[in-house]
């Protein structure tokens, strides 16, 4: 079975989503590697695309002799491009080889769709690469303007032919994704087995991120070098972005007043509210939630009780008052978090800060 990574990185907390949503298995049949990359916006303010980035695509053929084809494009993201590479030659090094890459490219405002296609062969004493995607320093990057549910789905192919070869990296092929920032982590990657087969991976995630610019970077490479191996895959993914769900917060069940000393050291209840029907609260995942404006985490264990008198269980938070960034004036505070599923959710409700002067005396 290939080994398998896909996990999302959330202020600095790792969420394993290995479980069956992301999966390695052996599989049939696949000639070439494609990828299909695609961002849409399911709301145009949810997400605003900043930077197109840039691609690389490259085909190369090497020689032990020390001689090489290679044909390595660079190209600058635009709102739409096709473009190709190849190194090719029937004779090359007692044997010939081959390597190709395209990519036909299509970035508009709400989406991100990317097409590449790599393969390769190798014969005689030579040794064949191919690869496409975003690489390095110079990837996309989108905006979050609100915190967003993100949902990644797809699969990806790779099948490799080891030939005459006996090396462990006679052929060999990978594959990754990964959207962040500088608290923020989200990885789908994959390396098949160092050995003849076909792989398979199905990704179907699903997670949220907070408003931020995130970046995107992606690829597919494949590679061979013994005699009579070939090395190709296919990768269709699709990434979607939706606005956070609106669910309804209750800062201090019991006083209608919302009354607070922000400078008090004293634990605040914060209950997120069940819709019945609609929203189940207790879905809410305890260390995902963030509230005020420091993002403060919950302390303690969160209590299940009906505090909207609905008879549908609510899900009740304490947070530090000290460390929730409550200040002198506030009229409002925020909760955000995401369910035991991935979906972002937020709410808000009013409050009434006191104790904002002080007496001096000599």
């Amino acid at each position: 079975m290939p080994d398998v990574h896909a996990y999302a990185l959330h202020k600095n907390r790792v969420m394993n989503m290995t479980s069956n949503r992301f999966r390695g298995q052996a599989n049939g049949t696949t000639s070439l590697t494609a990828i299909s990359l695609l961002l849409a916006g399911a709301c145009a303010q949810a997400a605003v695309l900043e930077d197109y980035g840039q691609f690389e695509i490259s085909a190369h053929i090497g020689c032990s002799t020390g001689e090489y084809i290679q044909e390595y494009l660079i190209i600058p993201g635009s709102a739409s491009f096709n473009s190709s590479a190849e190194a090719t030659d029937a004779a090359f090094c007692g044997g010939g080889a081959s390597a190709e890459a395209s990519a036909d490219v299509t970035i508009g405002p709400s989406q991100y769709s990317l097409d590449l296609l790599v393969s390769g062969s190798t014969d005689g004493d030579s040794t064949t690469d191919a690869h496409a995607g975003q690489w390095g320093g110079d990837r996309a990057r989108f905006t979050l303007t609100e915190s967003s549910t993100i949902s990644v789905t797809g699969s990806v192919d790779i099948e490799l032919f080891r030939g005459t070869g006996t090396g462990e990296d006679d052929a060999n092929g990978y594959f990754y994704l990964w959207i962040f920032d500088a608290d923020n982590y989200y990885e789908a990657s994959a390396t098949a087995p160092l050995q003849t087969g076909a792989w398979n991976w199905a990704i179907d995630d699903q997670f949220a991120l907070p408003p931020g610019t995130y970046q995107v970077e992606g690829g597919i490479s494949t590679y061979s070098s013994a005699p009579t191996s070939t090395h190709s895959g296919a990768m269709d993914v699709t990434m979607t972005f939706s606005s956070a769900t609106p669910v309804d917060i209750d800062f201090l069940p019991g006083d209608e007043a919302n009354v607070i000393d922000h400078k008090a050291d004293v634990v605040i209840p914060v209950a997120v509210l069940s819709e019945v029907g609609l929203f189940d609260a207790t879905q809410v995942a305890p260390l995902s939630v963030r509230f005020g404006p420091w993002k403060a985490p919950s302390v303690g264990v969160p209590v299940v009780e009906d505090v909207g008198g609905d008879s549908a269980p609510d899900l009740v938070f304490g947070f530090d008052t000290r460390v929730t960034g409550i200040s002198c004036g506030d009229t409002s505070v925020t909760l955000e978090g995401e369910t035991y599923t991935g979906e972002a959710v937020i709410g808000t409700d009013t409050i009434e800060t006191v104790a904002c002067t002080s007496v001096c005396h000599p």
